[in-house]
C-alpha cells in the first residue's frame, strides 16, 4: 500500500497526523500503522467500506486503535465503558444470545520499543 492510498483510507477515520513508513518509504505489509486525530464525541470506525479500483467492489478494511481510551462495546463511544452505557441499546444484560457491535478486537496491541 503506498503513503498516498493510506492518507485516503485513514483520514475517513479523523485527521491523519502521522504515517509509519518502512525502509522502502511505502507502507508495507498487511498493515498500515497511521496516527489519527479522532474526535472523542463520535462513534469509533470498527471497519471501513471502500471501493478501491472503483469496479463497485466493496472491500471492508478491519480498524484496530492504540491507546484507546475506555470505550462502550454496545454503542461504540469513548469515555465509559458497557456497564455505564446509558443509550437506549444499553438493554444488552437482558439478552442472553446479544452480539456486541465493538469489542476488544478493536484493541491493537502496540509494539514494544
Amino acid at each position: 500500500m503506498t503513503k498516498r492510498i493510506g492518507h485516503f483510507l485513514c483520514s475517513i477515520i479523523g485527521e491523519v497526523i502521522e504515517i509509519a513508513e518502512g525502509e522502502s518509504g511505502n507502507c508495507d505489509g498487511i498493515f498500515i500503522r497511521v496516527r489519527v486525530a479522532i474526535e472523542v464525541d463520535k462513534l469509533l470506525q470498527c471497519c471501513l467500506r471502500v471501493d478501491v479500483l472503483s469496479d463497485k467492489v466493496e472491500y471492508v478494511m478491519l480498524s484496530r486503535y492504540e491507546r484507546l481510551l475506555d470505550h462502550c462495546f454496545q454503542c461504540g463511544m469513548l469515555g465509559h465503558k458497557i456497564r455505564e452505557c446509558t443509550s437506549e441499546a444499553a438493554e444488552w444484560e437482558s439478552e442472553a444470545n446479544h452480539e456486541l457491535l465493538f469489542g476488544l478486537w478493536l484493541r491493537a496491541t502496540s509494539p514494544t520499543k
